[in-house]
């Protein structure tokens, strides 16, 4: 039980720095803490078998991570932040200076939801030009609507 314990604090870690919006979003209709449990059935069979298996701690959590992180998909927020870095890195500082860095991600997500979702934003989509043109704009757009 402790690795289990460990496991899922892991992934809580994860979902905190890489999927922000997880937490703030519908936590009335799905919180987080229920999508963390029915995450994390599906690799409870493989941790016990590599337990029972006595394979090393390092390599248990490792492989369950994987597993777990698997189904979520690009990182959203690691998008957003590479693209403010590197196309507004004047105002990533001053949102990171200012606390406010992660709540405006999160926002800068609900706003290119539809682009998200019109280029199917996967692994092979990320590294599309016309998506990461069609968010700069967006990013842009907002980043004036809030007098930045």
């Amino acid at each position: 039980m402790e690795m289990e314990a460990l496991l899922l604090e892991n992934f809580r870690e994860y979902i905190v720095a890489h999927y922000p919006e997880l937490i703030l979003r519908n936590q009335e209709e799905y919180p987080l803490s229920r999508f963390m449990r029915e995450t994390m059935q599906s690799v409870l069979p493989t941790l016990k078998y590599m337990e029972d298996q006595c394979r090393p701690e390092h390599e248990v959590l490792q492989h369950c991570m994987n597993e777990l992180i698997k189904g979520l998909g690009p990182s959203k927020t690691d998008y957003l932040l590479n693209i403010l870095s590197i196309e507004y890195p004047r105002e990533h500082h001053s949102l990171s200076a200012s606390g406010t860095l992660t709540w405006n991600v999160v926002q800068l997500i609900k706003s290119c939801d539809d682009v998200f979702e019109s280029y199917g934003f996967t692994e092979n989509s990320k590294d599309s030009t016309l998506l990461r043109h069609a968010v700069i704009a967006i990013v842009h757009d907002y980043l004036i609507s809030i007098g930045i």
